[in-house]
């Protein structure tokens, strides 16, 4: 994983492809699509005309609050997946707990596990806290 990257919270789908293609051509490798911003879509696109290999560029996006649970967990990743047109997500962070719902936190956390297992995602991780150790059984 790379130590610096770029992140695209907040920035409009206008404002998005020519930062990310500069930031790639600089040598940026770590490109963050986090999880509202709707703008994975030109990330992707910005990705397939950098011109270089998927393998080369770190990507990450997270899991926001709202899609956990194991069915929303997954529906949230695939749709992601489609609009970053990519295979294999480098990491896939569940963005905080809810600990009035834990619950669901672990189920979303599950699903990140699952998700390891079927090579769809490099690395499940939590921010805020360490789902892992918080949701085993």
């Amino acid at each position: 994983m790379p130590l610096f990257g770029l992140g695209v919270y907040q920035s409009s789908l206008s404002d998005t492809v020519l930062p990310v293609r500069a930031a790639l051509d600089e040598g940026c490798r770590l490109i963050d699509s986090t999880c509202s911003d709707g703008n994975k879509a030109v990330v992707g696109l910005a990705l397939r005309k950098s011109g270089l290999d998927r393998g080369e560029v770190f990507v990450t996006t997270k899991l926001e609050p709202a899609s956990y649970g194991p069915e929303a967990a997954l529906t949230a990743f695939e749709l992601s997946m489609s609009k970053l047109k990519i295979q294999v997500l480098d990491l896939y962070p569940l963005h905080w707990p809810v600990p009035l719902h834990f619950a669901i936190t672990c189920a979303a956390w599950k699903v990140s596990e699952g998700l390891l297992r079927d090579g769809r995602v490099q690395a499940p991780r939590s921010l805020q806290f360490h789902a892992g150790a918080a949701c085993v059984g």
